[in-house]
């Protein structure tokens, strides 16, 4: 069994109905996989993916899971981080991901690239590509020396290059520069 993930708002922009849509080329050819959602959710965005995940036959496949106060258990479950948003700014789920040694596989917008180095974190695709997300996940799911190899290289970025510390160190000589 594989399971795949993705923490974020249940928001138009993060794109949940077009991962489910993914998801379900996914499941055609590999059964043994779960996707699990966790986010803050309005009633009626609830009851309009759950029908989705109705409509597209993944009842057994998906939980759509609300906000919790604690998501590390979440990631620690996952074998597989998702991001498919179709804009971005720099996201901590994202950031949460790789620091729990998950291999990603995320839209190419906003300040993903930032964070997801295509080739070697992760795999990197086009927003609001059905076809392209379901492959990625598919590539990663079809090779698990891989997807530990992007997993390990993306935790190492994320502690090195991507901490507050170093954000704030890299803001601090923007500033003595400008100044």
């Amino acid at each position: 069994m594989w399971s795949i993930g993705y923490v974020a708002n249940y928001r138009p922009e993060k794109a949940h109905g077009s991962l489910l849509r993914s998801f379900r080329l996914v499941v055609d050819r590999r059964a043994d996989a779960h996707l699990i959602c966790c986010g803050i959710m309005k009633a009626e965005t609830g009851s309009r993916l759950a029908a989705l995940v109705r409509e597209l036959g993944l009842e057994s496949n998906v939980a759509l899971l609300p906000s919790r106060s604690g998501v590390s258990p979440v990631y620690r479950g996952l074998d597989l981080y998702v991001h498919p948003s179709r804009y971005e700014g720099f996201s901590n789920s994202l950031l949460e991901a790789m620091s729990h040694a998950l291999p990603v596989v995320a839209t190419k917008v906003g300040g993903t690239p930032e964070a997801v180095v295509d080739g070697i974190t992760g795999l990197l695709v086009p927003k609001d590509d059905c076809d392209a997300l379901a492959g990625a996940m598919l590539e990663m799911l079809g090779d698990s020396k891989r997807a530990k190899r992007f997993g390990q290289a993306g935790r190492e970025r994320a502690v090195r290059c991507l901490t507050v510390e170093r954000m704030v160190e890299a803001y601090a000589r923007l500033y003595d520069e400008v100044l």
